[in-house]
This record gives C-alpha cells, sequence and structure tokens, in this order.
C-alpha cells in the first residue's frame, strides 16, 4: 500500500488512473504473495486485474482519446517481448500473462513509463539472479514481486 500511496502522490490529479491503482492493489499483492510462495500466479487473478484495468482504460478514453490505442500498442510490445522471454529464457507463461496486463497500464500512463517499467522490474531481480547463480541454484525466480513493485515505481516516476 505504501507504493499505491506514492503513486497517488505523483500522477498530478489522473483521478482514473489513481482509482485504477488502488483498486488493483491488492490482486496484485496476492499475486506477488503467491507467486513468491508457490511460483505460479492464478489465471483468475490476473483475469480480474486485467477487466478492471480494461473497464478503465476504456472509460479514460473518452476524455483522452489516445490513451487506449497507447495502452494497448504497450501491452502487445511488452507482451511479446515477454513472450520471447518465455520461449527462449524459461519465464513462466504467468509473468508473460501478468506483464502485458500491466503494461496496459504502464502505457496509459506514457511511454516513459513503460519503459521504466521494464526496466525497474528486470532490474529488482537482478539481486535475486545472482544470489541463485552463486548459489548454484537453478530452481525458478518468482519473477511478480519484481513486476508489481516496478509497475507502481515506472507510474510514480514516469508520471512526472
Amino acid at each position: 500500500m505504501a507504493a499505491t500511496a506514492l503513486t497517488v502522490a505523483s500522477t498530478r490529479g489522473d483521478a482514473w488512473l489513481v482509482a485504477t491503482l488502488v483498486l488493483i492493489a491488492p490482486p496484485l499483492s496476492a499475486i506477488a504473495i503467491i507467486d513468491a510462495r508457490t511460483h505460479r500466479i492464478p489465471n483468475r487473478l490476473t483475469l480480474a486485474v486485467l477487466a478492471a484495468t480494461v473497464v478503465a482504460v476504456a472509460g479514460r478514453a473518452f476524455t483522452e482519446p489516445g490513451v487506449l490505442a497507447r495502452a494497448a500498442v504497450a501491452a502487445a510490445a511488452v507482451g511479446l517481448f515477454y513472450l520471447l522471454l518465455w520461449r527462449f529464457a524459461d519465464l513462466g507463461l504467468g509473468d508473460v500473462k501478468l506483464v502485458a496486463t500491466l503494461a496496459l497500464v504502464a502505457g496509459w500512463s506514457g511511454w516513459q513509463t513503460v519503459v521504466v517499467f521494464v526496466v525497474v522490474a528486470n532490474l529488482l531481480q537482478t539481486p535475486v539472479a545472482v544470489w541463485h547463480l552463486a548459489r548454484q541454484r537453478r530452481d525458478r525466480i518468482a519473477f511478480a514481486p519484481g513486476l508489481v513493485i516496478g509497475l507502481y515505481l515506472a507510474v510514480a516516476v514516469g508520471s512526472g
């Protein structure tokens, strides 16, 4: 919730975005916790976040016409990039679905936010990956916590 408060403070009055970020915070928190514990991301939670985000973006498109196209292109581009990672780098498919959904929110906020989201989400995973390499562990890394935190940080930074 601290990330939500930080993001709300930095969105400079976009009530639609603030409401959406607050609305999706509980299922995203659950996703991050579940992934950290089980290395699985429940589809029903990802779909709930997607549904809430699509409705909000469509609603926002009435007052800012370009937002829907920008958000959709961002979700498709980031989703495709992570789909390649799934195929060639052993990323989980749940992570791919989640990152495409979160890129919809980042795209809504702007292209700078999309770039910051992808970079920060990956940088947050770096210490975990290095730790796994140092210990020569081959088990999976929970990526959802980094994606969720990365989204909120990116919106906070990218909205300014």
